[in-house]
């Protein structure tokens, strides 16, 4: 079994868990009094969303931006084709394994070892 003496000698004062619920509705309207009151919030200017797709629809046809292109510069386009053949060609090069024996590679004497 666990040993309780450890998280030490805290107990409930009597009577604690019958009247919890009343103070924790007076604490809880108590705070969201405070939070109507409190006016560091935004607040909506009046008769704000009355023509707000009007002038949403004047300001989106109004403001045309440029068209930024992908590639400003000829010296990004050339330096990343360069590099992607690079890595193209350090993948893709063809390998010449010149360690591979052949029957040149064997001596005399242990062909003839082999045959006997």
């Amino acid at each position: 079994m666990e040993d309780k003496s450890k998280f030490g000698n805290f107990k409930v004062p009597k009577g604690y868990f019958e009247e919890f619920p009343e103070r924790l509705d007076e604490r809880l309207k108590g705070r969201l009094m405070e939070i109507a009151s409190d006016s560091s919030g935004f607040k909506v200017p009046d008769q704000y969303f009355q023509d707000f797709e009007q002038r949403l629809q004047v300001r989106l046809a109004s403001e045309k931006k440029p068209v930024i292109p992908f590639w400003k510069s000829s010296k990004l386009l050339w330096s990343s084709a360069i590099a992607a053949s690079m890595a193209l060609f350090l993948v893709l090069r063809p390998r010449t394994n010149t360690n591979i024996p052949g029957f040149e590679d064997l001596a005399r004497t242990e062909i003839e070892g082999y045959l006997e």
